[in-house]
């Protein structure tokens, strides 16, 4: 069983290790896991290192420093998948 993580109570988990699927009820907004290269953590882990509504100069470095990163943005359109519009 997975423990999801609420969105009002994201910013405690910044810098902490969590699972990806621990993000899933989190929708619009960016986060990055980083995996030290040489770490144990597993691969559906990751230090949770940013948070924020869109990507930036923060997030950017996290790319230069040699870990494994993993961004996950969940969309609330994919709930929407039955609503259909049409032109």
């Amino acid at each position: 069983m997975t423990n999801t993580i609420d969105i009002n109570n994201i910013s405690a988990y910044l810098n902490k290790i969590v699972k990806i699927s621990d993000l899933s009820s989190i929708y619009d907004l960016w986060m990055i896991l980083v995996r030290p290269l040489n770490s144990n953590l597993s691969d559906d882990e990751g230090i949770l290192s940013f948070i924020g509504k869109e990507p930036n100069e923060e997030s950017y470095s996290l790319y230069n420093k040699g870990d494994a990163i993993i961004p996950i943005y969940n969309d609330s359109i994919e709930l929407e998948s039955d609503i259909y519009y049409e032109e």
